[in-house]
């Protein structure tokens, strides 16, 4: 059990507190209910500034205090944890979860003895309190663990080898590095090693110059996880963003793949968010309070960039298990597949949703703009070890015109047959697109052999009725209409990419229809029908908060004026600059971007006074400005 699974404490101790008005009081509980929603929902940053606007409102309650330790020590921030946890004990030092915060924010910072102090004071209070035993004992159990930890700890740096020593960065002794760290990656096709670094690879790298630059470009980190075992208590991953050769940098530039998000799981359950910006060098990603006790690490790295590994360091040794049980699920697609900071987190994307539901290794072969038939792609596929396999074709191929009538059935044959040489019956889905209204009865190239979005679905299902009829009967068609259609569409933020709420609506259709006790792939993968767990409302709104007006200032000292409004299909910004085109606006929790701007995003503070872009933009909410919300024009 961790620190963080002891929520059996009561309430801090009633003492005098400041009266507040009915109306502060409210504000304030609404604000920690949110709060508490969010760390729920594994957002300990957005949690945290919920805790805030509550404490600005309600200083004294040391229930909000605690709360934020909570929430920052989840996000990363161990001293600003321990600062907090410090005021709920000044403010109720009989209440026995407020030593506990002290303990957990400690222990994240290595100061065992303090830790174990605390957890004393925390069983001293639980006792006088007449909290259940168990309370106690438990408080008695987590010392007795700290004291074995630094009495480990101790024995290491008496024989020299010192946990977390300051050499190299602040690197354990324990810590993996350069090509050492090939082993514990999961998700790739290969890996590639240099001098101190380690390179992720959705293809064989060693053909790169047998692919086109823009595809090599994007075969970098969508799904690719670090796994490890380890009793350690905290991870830290330093790396740096590549530009291998041999790949097309201005593709990697218009990817915006900022900002970089790093999420981990432990045993299986989502633990935290780390987010970073654009870095020159080396950047560092670290989760502290990790559980106790021996546990499974699964690290998602950043989608839309390529990154150099080199070192992980969980204070402890680490360990990649020596199998995996769960099968192995390789999908290929477009960008709906690669996924990307402004449609989801690392593993909110619909293929490492589909996979955690229906417990597989997802190997993600989703290639944004790049969904062409490869054959490269092909082979790469037709020589890995998996136990089902699913094509998501059409949409790239349409939108460039890349294939006709004429040639399309002929290249998705061949494709698929490659594939049958290394896995002859091995099951295969071939997915049509999802709906995308532009094209659906028109082709965007008007000319003879072009196909609207209509047509490609027919081709599709055509092609796989005719494969089957050769005997191929392990092939099968998903209509991607069943995936997201027509009455979906407003989870398309752009028309054509889904939103975090789009792909969770895939994620849990796919693992239902596929991994299901119906499915085609893997049946009965899957206990239930997940679709349960999917809200029914399908129009996705986005942040209200942000509507209304602002100042924008520009790191070059001069100011204009910024208008959000909501408009039909979502929310649009203009502002009086001549030279800055208005811009469809895309939120996802607290972050937004600009359409007009790849590759820049912003990050909403509270509840939109302020949005802090990357490129040091600054948007202020304009004091006293109603922030009118306009009614969307009719469809």
């Amino acid at each position: 059990a961790s620190l963080t699974q002891v929520s059996s404490c009561p309430g801090p101790p009633c003492r005098p507190r400041p009266a507040l008005g009915s109306m502060a009081e409210a504000e304030a509980e609404g604000h920690k209910r949110l709060g508490n929603e969010l760390l729920a929902a594994g957002k300990p940053a957005e949690a945290a500034e919920a805790y805030s606007l509550a404490i600005q409102t309600d200083p004294s309650a040391s229930a909000l205090w605690s709360n934020r330790s909570a929430a920052l020590l989840r996000a990363g921030d161990a001293s600003g944890a321990l600062r907090d946890a410090e005021e709920a004990a000044r403010l109720s030092p009989e209440w026995p979860k407020a030593q506990l915060r002290r303990a957990k924010a400690f222990e994240a910072l290595g100061r065992h003895g303090d830790a174990i102090e605390a957890c004393s004071l925390g069983e001293a209070a639980a006792t006088a309190a007449g909290s259940p035993e168990a309370e106690a004992k438990e408080f008695r159990r987590l010392r007795s663990a700290l004291s074995a930890a630094a009495a480990v700890a101790k024995k290491d740096s008496s024989a020299g080898a010192v946990v977390g020593s300051t050499t190299e960065g602040g690197l354990s002794a324990h810590a993996v590095r350069g090509a050492l760290i090939a082993p514990f990656f999961d998700g790739t096709v290969s890996v590639e090693t240099g001098d101190g670094w380690a390179r992720p690879w959705r293809l064989p790298h060693a053909d790169r110059d047998l692919y086109d630059e823009c595809l090599g470009a994007q075969a970098a980190c969508a799904a690719v996880r670090i796994v490890g075992r380890t009793v350690g208590r905290m991870l830290r991953i330093t790396a740096s963003v590549a530009t291998p050769p041999g790949v097309d940098a201005a593709t990697l530039e218009r990817n915006g793949g900022y900002p970089m998000e790093y999420e981990l799981s432990v045993n299986g359950e989502f633990f935290g968010t780390q987010r970073l910006g654009a870095s020159q060098g080396a950047h560092v990603a670290t989760f502290a309070g990790l559980p106790p006790g021996e546990k499974d690490l699964e690290l998602w790295l950043p989608p839309a960039v390529a990154l150099d590994v080199h070192s992980v360091d969980a204070g402890e040794p680490i360990e990649r298990p020596l199998s995996d049980p769960r099968p192995v699920w390789v999908c290929y697609g477009s960008s709906i597949c690669h996924g990307g900071p402004t449609q989801a987190s690392p593993s909110g994307t619909w293929p490492c949703l589909c996979s955690r539901l229906a417990n597989v290794r997802v190997v993600n072969l989703g290639f944004g703009g790049q969904c062409f038939l490869d054959q490269g792609v092909a082979r790469a596929i037709r020589d890995m070890p998996c136990d089902c396999i699913s094509l998501k074709v059409g949409i790239n191929i349409q939108c460039l015109g890349a294939f006709t009538a004429r040639t399309f059935p002929s290249a998705v044959m061949g494709f698929i047959q490659t594939i049958r040489d290394g896995h002859p019956t091995t099951p295969l889905v071939l997915v049509s697109p999802i709906f995308h209204g532009a094209l659906e009865e028109q082709s965007p190239i008007k000319r003879p052999g072009f196909m609207s979005l209509v047509q490609f679905r027919e081709k599709l299902h055509a092609t796989v009725e005719t494969l089957r009829s050769f005997g191929d009967m392990q092939l099968f068609y998903r209509d991607g209409l069943e995936l997201l259609g027509r009455h979906e569409h407003r989870l398309l933020y752009d028309g054509l990419h889904p939103g975090a709420k789009g792909h969770c609506l895939m994620g849990h259709r796919f693992a239902r229809l596929e991994f299901g006790p119906l499915g085609r792939l893997l049946p009965g993968r899957l206990p239930e029908d997940p679709a349960g767990a999917v809200v029914e409302d399908t129009t996705a709104p986005p942040r209200k908060d942000v509507l209304g007006a602002f100042v924008c200032e520009v790191p070059d000292g001069t100011r204009c004026r910024m208008v959000v409004a909501e408009v039909s299909g979502g929310l649009a910004c203009k502002s009086d600059r001549p030279d800055w085109p208005a811009s469809p606006v895309h939120t996802r929790g607290d972050l937004l971007f600009l359409r007009s701007t790849p590759g820049v995003w912003g990050q909403i503070e509270g509840e939109g006074q302020a949005v802090r872009f990357s490129n040091g933009i600054s948007w202020i909410r304009v004091p006293g400005v109603t922030r009118a919300v306009s009614r969307p024009a009719p469809e």
